[in-house]
């Protein structure tokens, strides 16, 4: 088993290249990207929480009327033990200066904090300065030889607007693809 450790400030050039196609993949390249330098103390609490509940991931699929597991992954306690640690390092966000994203700007945590302080005109205020939405993600976490990451993504659009997801992606020729879901959120 081969665990990817990103340096304590440089992101490598995998990172960068698991981003960058995320953002081509899920975004509207035309509308402007806005986006927070790492998450929330509070999702990478959450996060951290469904993963250590997690020994054993499961696809199912209804199959005549019943659910059957089409596919199954098992993280070891030490892959668990990576991708947490690699988590908590991410509270230091100068690892997102070395990310480019086209057609993007960077909103602080702090900025954040301050705008939706005041719950009833938040996201009016939002609107008018910032835009209609904000991403935040986690800086991808590679092991198994680089063949799987763990990264987490989430979309605020509005007060009863948004989702999040931390999942496991597979390498897949020539791109990521999504495989299983730890943690998730929608609003």
């Amino acid at each position: 088993m081969t665990l990817t450790i990103l340096s304590g400030q440089s992101l490598t050039n995998k990172g960068k290249e698991f981003i960058l196609d995320f953002y081509r993949q899920h975004n509207n390249l035309t509308k402007p990207f806005i986006y927070t330098k790492g998450i929330n103390s509070f999702e990478r609490a959450e996060i951290i929480k469904s993963l250590e509940r997690k020994d054993t991931l499961k696809n199912w699929k209804r199959i005549d009327n019943k659910l059957q597991v089409i596919d199954s992954l098992i993280l070891t306690t030490k892959e668990k033990q990576f991708i947490r640690s690699r988590l908590e390092n991410q509270t230091d966000t100068s690892l997102w200066n070395e990310i480019y994203i086209p057609n993007s700007s960077v909103i602080s945590q702090d900025t954040i904090t301050v705008i939706f302080k005041d719950r009833k005109k938040g996201w009016n205020y939002f609107n008018s300065n910032y835009g209609r939405s904000f991403n935040s993600f986690t800086i991808p976490i590679f092991f198994r030889n680089n063949q799987l990451c763990a990264f987490y993504h989430d979309n605020s659009c509005g007060r009863l607007c948004g989702e999040g997801i931390f999942a496991i992606y597979r390498r897949e020729k020539d791109h990521w693809e999504r495989w299983f879901i730890i943690y998730e959120w929608v609003s």
